[in-house]
């Protein structure tokens, strides 16, 4: 549960050959949220011009707080995000695609749900993705059984039993990272 302050936000954004993305991205982020930033890029051995990109929108955002980490070789999805869990400072973490753009009033949702006296148990807030035409491309999912394989579910309706939320954009409070630690880099590794 979170108290009536701003928390600081650390952002992960685990990137790979994201020059086309990943301006929308930073820009997207940085109007639409008002908590303090903390934007940790996580770069799996780009060898476009995703890190020029990065740098160069990183001197036109005032009171700007990046932290970069260049990986030599691609280490997949989940060690990247490992790599910017450790090195964030802030109260929740955001884990972000590279592709993906923050839309106006996000935070607020997440901050009601957290905020809530009766989530203590809550760790983990998941985000609803919608496509460019504006359709939902997934809000969640299950596992289906008993391959382990996961559905991801597009409608609110077919979505009373969520068992995980997508990696895409979530929201993990500290507390939570703490108790359950890193995300399995063998396993998952996309």
């Amino acid at each position: 549960m979170l108290e009536n302050v701003q928390p600081q936000i650390s952002v992960i954004i685990p990137t790979c050959n994201g020059e086309r993305f990943i301006e929308a991205c930073l820009q997207s982020l940085y109007e639409h949220t008002r908590n303090p930033l903390e934007v940790i890029i996580v770069d799996n051995a780009s060898t476009d011009n995703t890190l020029e990109k990065i740098g160069l929108i990183a001197q036109e955002i005032p009171n700007n707080h990046q932290i970069h980490i260049k990986n030599v070789m691609n280490t997949g999805f989940a060690h990247a995000v490992n790599q910017g869990l450790k090195a964030a400072t802030g109260d929740l973490f955001l884990l972000l695609n590279q592709d993906s753009q923050i839309k106006t009033d996000w935070l607020s949702p997440v901050l009601a749900i957290l905020s809530d006296p009766n989530s203590h148990k809550i760790g983990i807030v998941g985000c609803q993705l919608v496509d460019a035409q504006g359709q939902v491309s997934h809000l969640g999912g299950t596992v289906i059984q008993p391959l382990g394989e996961g559905f991801h579910f597009k409608l609110p309706e077919d979505s009373n039993d969520i068992q995980f939320v997508t990696g895409a954009a979530m929201i993990i409070t500290r507390q939570c990272y703490a108790e359950v630690g890193e995300f399995d880099a063998v396993s998952y590794t996309h």
